[in-house]
């Protein structure tokens, strides 16, 4: 599908109201970076009650950069267009939003919590890590992204690479393996 948006931005994936995501403390980073002066807006894909994450736009004065797009059958029509993932968890498994992500050539800027991240994402290569619940860093992160040419443009063609060892076809062969 092709979504016709006229603006860059930004994506976030997840329930708005588990805690775990922190979107609220990702709005107020978001605020904070250079962003919404270059025009970039923050759309978070996902269900739940959005009214704690729109007064935070709002008191971040920031709401017409911020939107709440609500679950979506396919979330990918907004990861292949985005300038790049937040994943902004307190912890993850592994975070298949990452793997998505970078399946749609997309790059990702990631706390590096316990488990996960980590294991997909190699920082400047295919995205950013960053400490774990580190907003400033995360800011920061942000704002390299999208100020850095270069650096983007390498995180962008390594984007597709860097899944290759969770295809279906390695990760099957694997599993056969530990069966036998």
């Amino acid at each position: 599908e092709n979504i016709k948006i006229g603006f860059d931005f930004i994506v976030a994936v997840g329930q708005y109201e588990n805690e775990i995501k922190q979107f609220d403390k990702l709005i107020s980073s978001y605020a904070k970076s250079n962003l919404p002066q270059k025009q970039i807006h923050l759309i978070i894909v996902g269900d739940g009650n959005g009214i704690k994450l729109r007064k935070t736009a709002f008191e971040n004065d920031i709401e017409e950069f911020v939107h709440l797009v609500g679950y979506q059958t396919n979330p990918f029509q907004f990861m292949v267009k985005a300038k790049f993932l937040v994943l902004c968890s307190k912890n993850e498994g592994l975070p298949n939003v990452i793997l998505e992500s970078l399946a749609c050539k997309t790059p990702v800027v990631s706390f590096d919590c316990d488990f996960g991240p980590r294991d997909i994402i190699t920082s400047f290569e295919n995205g950013i890590l960053v400490e774990s619940q580190n907003w400033k860093k995360l800011t920061e992160a942000m704002n390299l992204l999208v100020s850095d040419d270069v650096l983007y443009q390498h995180c962008k063609e390594n984007t597709l690479k860097s899944v290759q060892p969770f295809l279906l076809e390695k990760i099957g062969q694997e599993w056969l393996y530990l069966l036998k």
